[in-house]
């Protein structure tokens, strides 16, 4: 992934971070530690102003650790755009099936997608290089409820209304470059997914939530019960939780450390595929292009994606060279990208 996309992600980061003004409530890092206490030390050193609870996750030379500040390995929170690592490991799942190539398009497999939206190749979807726009069918109203009252700019979008969205595309801008899409990955999900006769939240069930057991994650598609963990605006006060259906191959998975850790295992073991994750400073470094196996992997291609929604920030790092990862998550818009890279070991040029 080229440093423009791996700004833009951080940027992307900042920016929601900063978007909710209205009424601010002080945010201050929690005072009850949880899990090893090494690591937990660790997370408070490098914890930043605008921080509350944060949980995270290590693995290193086969061990794993658990820690927090306000929160535990099983506390539940939204990890945002990381579900789009899930997703890109559908694409990778389907390939290794021979049910699809990089080369299919959307159009094949959703019948009522358009051009130009339906000539977009999977391979395009998941690195963001289909010409396609950040995000459609969200409108301006549900942009301005976000950012002034942290309210879900997603309510009530849903596959229908993706596919319909896409198909007022007329043209498709900076094709062959990348521009990150939500877009581009909700209709990646659906494409798989339909393309297997079933749905999205089906889908990722039986093909990972479910064999590699994590219980505690789930598609946030309907309206979730009042007693849900719900995160902080950057002003302090609760966000709405961010629910969708049509979005929510892009980003409405909610999991927990304990769960993260289980698929972060499976990556190690099974290495990254060549595609949908932004790439560490270590990965860059290295000439590893011609080490991709059969089954779309390198085994040393260290990767991250983080995650952003108006109440959580996540960061995923998954190094197979080393056999370290890291997830830590908070409950606020304040990144965590720099912690979980170093507490993976890794950096991002």
């Amino acid at each position: 992934m080229k440093k423009s996309l791996v700004t833009a992600l951080i940027a992307g980061a900042a920016v929601l971070a900063g978007a909710i003004m209205l009424g601010p409530q002080r945010i201050a890092l929690a005072n009850q530690a949880t899990g090893d206490e090494q690591l937990a030390t660790e997370l408070a050193e490098l914890s930043v102003p605008g921080h509350n609870q944060l949980a995270a996750m290590t693995i290193e030379d086969g061990v794993t650790n658990y820690a927090g500040w306000g929160a535990d390995n099983e506390t539940e929170v939204e990890i945002g755009s990381v579900t789009k690592m899930l997703t890109a490991e559908l694409l990778r799942h389907e390939i290794d099936n021979g049910a699809v190539k990089l080369e299919t398009t959307l159009g094949e497999l959703i019948d009522e997608l358009a051009d130009p939206v339906a000539s977009v190749t999977l391979e395009e979807a998941v690195n963001h290089t289909g010409g396609l726009p950040r995000l459609a069918g969200v409108g301006f109203t549900a942009n301005l409820g976000f950012s002034v009252l942290g309210t879900n700019p997603y309510d009530g979008i849903g596959r229908d209304d993706v596919v319909a969205a896409a198909n007022g595309i007329e043209e498709l801008e900076n094709r062959g470059e990348e521009q990150y899409s939500n877009l581009g990955f909700a209709l990646l999900g659906w494409a798989l997914a339909e393309n297997a006769d079933t749905t999205y939240e089906e889908m990722l069930h039986d093909v990972l939530l479910q064999p590699l057991g994590m219980h505690n994650t789930f598609v946030a598609n309907e309206p979730l019960p009042d007693d849900e963990p719900a995160g902080l605006l950057n002003n302090g006060r609760h966000a709405q939780p961010w629910v969708t259906e049509g979005y929510a191959p892009a980003g409405m998975v909610r999991s927990t450390a304990t769960d993260m850790a289980r698929f972060a295992e499976y990556l190690l073991d099974k290495g990254l595929p060549d595609y949908g994750w932004a790439r560490t400073a270590s990965a860059q470094d290295s000439d590893n292009d011609n080490n991709a196996s059969s089954n779309n992997s390198n085994n040393n291609n260290a990767g991250w994606h983080n995650g952003q929604t108006g109440g959580y920030s996540c960061m995923l790092v998954i190094a197979p060279e080393t056999g370290r990862a890291a997830f830590v998550a908070g409950n606020t818009p304040r990144g965590v990208e720099q912690i979980g890279l170093q507490l993976a070991g890794e950096e991002v040029h």
